[in-house]
């Protein structure tokens, strides 16, 4: 009868140890963005965001580079799980976004990037790349290099996109099994 009195602690002892470790199994991943990938918008946005699995720190960055590769973000904001850029104009053609967190729940880096476009005509001033062709797809005949990407400052950590190795995960999985282990042979003796 002890025997089956013992199960359900240890059913308890494995979901407790479970629970505590539970942040650490994953990363934070992006969950959406705004605008998403692949849009077309009528005209710049007023903000870019991009919403995570786990909240970020405060130090988030945020890049946001319009159709002739200049920055266009005048402001980052972090709420929650979503990480904003307040837009300050902006050229039409392709977009590029990128975003560099750290999560606030594991510590984990984890970077993105994604595009959108910006209807219109883009004049970027003669620069290479420069929309010419009279259409306004933002390219121009395929003639141009293609547009600039977003540049975070690299702080020479590992650009993982979240896939570093999860310590925290491993270790609490091993207190787990720990944990089982002495429950079921304090249990398993009698």
């Amino acid at each position: 009868m002890a025997r089956r009195r013992g199960i359900p602690v240890a059913v308890a002892a494995v979901a407790v140890a479970l629970a505590a470790i539970a942040p650490a199994w994953g990363h934070g991943e992006k969950a959406k963005s705004d605008p998403d990938d692949g849009d077309r918008l009528p005209r710049p946005p007023q903000s870019v965001a991009v919403t995570l699995t786990e909240a970020p720190t405060d130090d988030a960055q945020l890049e946001v580079t319009d159709g002739c590769g200049d920055p266009v973000v005048a402001g980052v904001t972090v709420r929650g799980e979503t990480v904003e850029g307040r837009i300050a104009g902006g050229s039409p053609g392709r977009w590029h976004a990128r975003y560099r967190v750290i999560s606030a729940v594991d510590g984990h880096p984890t970077d993105g990037r994604w595009d959108f476009d910006v209807a219109g005509e883009r004049d970027c001033g003669g620069r290479p790349g420069d929309d010419d062709d009279g259409d306004d797809d933002g390219d121009d005949g395929g003639t141009a290099s293609p547009d600039p990407e977003p540049t975070l400052a690299d702080d020479g950590g590992p650009d993982d996109g979240g896939g570093a190795f999860p310590t925290a995960a491993v270790a609490g999985g091993a207190l787990a099994l720990v944990v089982l282990a002495l429950v079921a042979r304090r249990f398993g003796a009698r």
